[in-house]
């Protein structure tokens, strides 16, 4: 079996991950981010008008989601409420959070091992809700939950130590998270940053502590971190600021586990091929060990050159990328125009670049690259970009471009825009049911930043409609969704799209949201339209299938649309 990992930069695209079944698969949306910082959104400007309307909605919603039998239901009901009212009444959203983790807990307790474990994911999204409102009652509520769910939950705590300045507390969980298991590289990167000079020694211990953590505990992590959470990235971030022998030391850690690693996977699928891409270039890599190298040979060269020319003379096929990018991965990283870099990890012996194209079996690095450089030229030159977005194989690449072609030509080309948007429905309906309608909805969204309010009503409608045809899926009486209600497709579509609907015309999203036929996904519909009014980002969207043969979990990343 050949298993397919892909960290994408584009909202729309899917990574597909092993599961606990033959024939199931949990997916997500990461993105390996360069150094660039986003900006903050701006702060909503919300009339008086749109906000009682949607408070009057929220209330009318309150006791309707209280109401709801399944505890599941109920719980993601009672989390969206607590998100609208988290900038307005931050004791109420905290008792509505406190409400939906009891529920969430108990119904959870009820499901199936199969169902439990990805909805067991909802328990974390409370967790991270309640987060910058309580952190204190956060701790409370760890130890309840399982072990995966907690691990995010913990590292976006330590996050909130990190960015409110508390550094004690951060390093305090740091050092008790590293004597247990592998630490959050990425928060202790924050913390490493935010030391002076004069603070070496901190720098040098927290280093020093993640180290052991790697050393200890790597071999108990069954995933493949890259960017941020990246122990390899820490070293190349912070090599000059420590001691050249703890440096030495650390690759040698990292490039001895990834030899392990390769050697464990070679009796059983095959090591892992690895592809990068960005719209700076592209590699592929044929297991971890040649990625470390890739990665550290760089700091190893300054460090001890003999050793660095030994490594890459017996991997020629990282000397050969080396030659072409000199500062390994660095090389390939976003800056802040383009922020972001494509990864493709597939496990099994190793093989040629794929593809891409319909049934190759993943996405082809090369063409990832050119859809990042058609982006990237995109607002330069928007007729050219259009024209190669066109020649992108994969429907999900060319969908993606289209889109960023769509938003940076604008209304000061909207010729373009229209034409990109046009090409955009189309490839979307080559498309898998929730990624379609995902990109129905930046689609329409786009359309209103246009202000074409027609075309983003009819892409909206597309979208609604994709969400009852789904339904009746979710609903086959011989084989239905097993998973909870509210992380159905057919949910998340209608949800998303009828957010969208609200900024159209609240009328028109009304007589949209009267016609879902399931009372349940009616009320969750109701509490988003609220939302859409007080101008809230619909944020991480989970979706699942559960059924008879097979199972599937998609992570949705919210994109921030310009306003």
């Amino acid at each position: 079996m050949r298993k397919v990992i892909w960290f994408a930069a584009a909202s729309i695209l899917m990574a597909g991950m092993a599961y606990a079944q033959e024939g199931q698969r949990i997916e997500q949306n990461q993105r390996m981010v360069g150094p660039g910082k986003r900006e903050q959104a701006p702060e909503p400007k919300i009339t008086k008008e749109d906000r009682a309307r949607a408070m009057q909605m929220l209330e009318s919603a309150e006791g309707q989601a209280r109401g709801i039998e399944d505890g599941s239901s109920r719980a993601f009901a009672l989390l969206q409420l607590a998100r609208a009212y988290q900038a307005t009444d931050k004791k109420k959203a905290v008792g509505l959070l406190e409400e939906a983790f009891t529920a969430s807990k108990a119904a959870s307790e009820q499901m199936s091992p199969q169902v439990k474990r990805a909805a067991n994911m909802q328990l974390q999204q409370i967790l991270l809700a309640l987060i910058p409102l309580a952190p204190e009652k956060v701790n409370e509520l760890l130890p309840q939950i399982d072990a995966q769910p907690r691990e995010r939950v913990v590292t976006e705590l330590l996050g909130y130590y990190v960015k409110n300045h508390q550094t004690d507390r951060a390093l305090e969980m740091i050092y008790r998270i590293g004597q247990e298991k592998e630490i959050p590289y990425g928060a202790a990167s924050r913390l490493m940053g935010d030391f002076g000079p004069e603070q070496d020694d901190q720098r040098q211990q927290l280093f020093t502590t993640a180290l052991a953590s790697y050393r200890d505990h790597r071999a108990d992590h069954a995933g493949f971190a890259m960017g941020t959470g990246d122990f390899g990235t820490l070293i190349t971030q912070y090599y000059k600021q420590l001691p050249p022998s703890l440096v030495m030391q650390a690759i040698d850690v990292v490039l001895e586990q990834a030899r392990k690693t390769d050697t464990a996977a070679k009796d059983k699928e095959g090591p892992a091929t690895i592809s990068l891409a960005s719209s700076k270039g592209a590699v592929q890599l044929n297991g971890q060990y040649e990625y470390g190298l890739f990665q550290l040979l760089p700091v190893l060269r300054e460090l001890d050159p003999q050793q660095a020319e030994k490594l890459a003379k017996e991997y020629q096929t990282v000397q050969t990328m080396l030659a072409k990018y000199p500062q390994g991965v660095g090389s390939l990283n976003g800056d802040e125009k383009n922020r972001g870099s494509n990864i493709v990890m597939s496990s099994g012996a190793p093989a040629k670049m794929p593809r891409g194209g319909p049934g190759s079996g993943g996405p082809n690095p090369l063409e990832m690259q050119r859809m990042q450089k058609i982006m990237e030229d995109a607002e330069a030159h928007p007729q050219d970009a259009l024209a190669n977005a066109l020649t992108l194989n994969s429907p999900t690449m060319k969908t993606e471009a289209l889109i960023a072609i769509a938003r940076a030509a604008g209304k000061k080309n909207i010729g373009v825009a229209n034409s990109a948007l046009a090409k955009a429905q189309e490839s979307a309906q080559q498309m898998e049911d929730i990624p379609s309608t995902m990109s129905l909805r930046d689609i329409a969204s786009t359309y209103l930043v246009l202000e074409e309010n027609d075309e983003a009503k009819k892409a909206v409608e597309k979208g609604i409609a994709a969400a009852a045809k789904t339904y009746k899926t979710d609903t086959d009486a011989d084989d239905p969704n097993q998973a909870p209600k509210p992380y159905w497709p057919s949910a998340a579509g209608w949800r998303s799209m009828l957010m969208l609907a609200m900024r159209i015309s609240p009328i028109f999203a009304q007589e949209q949201l009267k016609e879902i036929p399931d009372e349940d996904i009616r009320t969750i519909a109701q509490i988003g339209l609220a939302e859409s009014l007080l101008e809230i980002p619909a944020g991480d969207m989970m979706v699942m299938t559960f059924t008879k043969d097979s199972g599937r979990m998609m992570m949705m990343r919210d994109q921030q649309d310009e306003r």
